[in-house]
C-alpha cells in the first residue's frame, strides 16, 4: 500500500494520515556532505530529490488494525542514511519517549551538567541540553522513539540493524525533536553529540563525543507506526507490548 491510498499529501516532502482521532504528518530526510535534505513524495512509494538523482527511497505501507507496518529501502550512489520523520499534529500534553534514553525532559531541573542527554530549550550553553537528540537504536531498551499526548501515544519502531550491499553490519536509529516530531533512521547518526557513559566503571563519570554514525549506499529496514488511545502516557504501556 502507498501513501497516496492512505494520505493526502500536505505540501514538498510530507504527507499526512489519519486514524483514533490523530492526525499524523510523515516525512523522509537523507544525509550528504554535513548536511540534512528533504525527500519528496513523487508517487506510490517513491520519494527522491531532484538534488541527488542518483538517489532512490521507498517507503512502503500496510495499514493495521492500530496503525502501518512500514518497509523503508534506499539506493544511492552516495553514502547516506535516511530518517523516517513523524509529527503528532493537534495534540497537547506532550512527553517524548525513548525508553531508558529520553523521558520527557528528564528532569532537567535536578540533573546537573553533562550527567545525561536532556532533551530540552534550556541551558542552551550546555552540551548534554539539546532539542533533538538522535541514537542508536540498540541504546534503548526497546527500538522506538514515542510522543505521548493527552489522548494518548504513538510510536514509530525499528530493526535495529541493517546490511549493506557487501553484508556490512549497518545500526539503525532512533530520535526525538522538540516540540512534537520523533521517528527512526535507517541508519543511525549521534546526534548532537555521542554520550558516553562511565558511571559503572573506574573512572565513575559521564562525558561527550563526537558524533559516530553507520550510513550506506544500499541498505532497508522494517518497522512499525503505532497509534493508541489511551489517559496520557498510560497508553505507552500498550504499545510497548504491542
Amino acid at each position: 500500500m502507498n501513501l497516496n491510498e492512505l494520505g493526502s499529501s500536505s505540501g514538498l516532502g510530507d504527507s499526512e494520515l489519519g486514524l483514533n482521532g490523530f492526525r499524523i504528518k510523515l516525512a523522509l530526510h537523507y544525509y550528504n556532505e554535513g548536511a540534512w535534505y528533504a525527500l519528496e513524495h513523487i508517487d506510490g512509494h517513491q520519494w527522491s530529490s531532484t538534488v541527488a538523482p542518483g538517489l532512490k527511497v521507498e517507503l512502503s505501507l500496510e495499514a493495521e488494525a492500530l496503525g502501518w507496518s512500514y518497509m523503508l529501502s534506499l539506493e544511492s550512489d552516495f553514502e547516506t542514511q535516511i530518517r523516517l520523520r513523524v509529527e503528532l499534529e493537534d495534540e497537547t500534553d506532550l512527553f517524548h519517549l525513548i525508553p531508558c534514553i529520553i523521558h520527557g525532559d528528564n528532569n532537567c531541573a535536578q540533573i546537573r551538567p553533562l550527567e545525561f542527554p536532556l532533551l530540552t530549550l534550556e541551558r542552551s550553553d550546555d552540551p548534554d541540553c539539546s532539542p533533538f537528540w538522535e541514537f542508536r537504536a540498540d541504546r534503548s531498551s526497546h527500538p522506538v522513539s514515542m510522543l505521548c499526548c493527552a489522548g494518548g501515544a504513538v510510536g514509530v519502531s525499528v530493526d535495529p540493524y541493517s546490511e549493506d550491499a557487501e553484508g556490512r553490519l549497518i545500526r539503525n536509529g532512533v530520535f526525538a525533536e522538540l516540540p512534537n516530531a520523533f521517528g527512526v533512521s535507517l541508519g543511525y547518526t549521534n546526534e548532537p553529540l555521542t554520550y558516553i557513559n562511565h558511571m559503572f566503571g573506574p573512572e565513575d563519570r559521564w562525558d561527550y563525543g563526537p558524533s559516530t554514525y553507520d550510513r550506506a549506499k544500499v541498505m532497508s529496514t522494517r518497522g512499525r507506526i503505532h497509534i493508541e488511545r489511551g489517559e496520557g502516557r498510560l497508553a505507552k504501556v500498550t504499545l510497548f507490548n504491542s
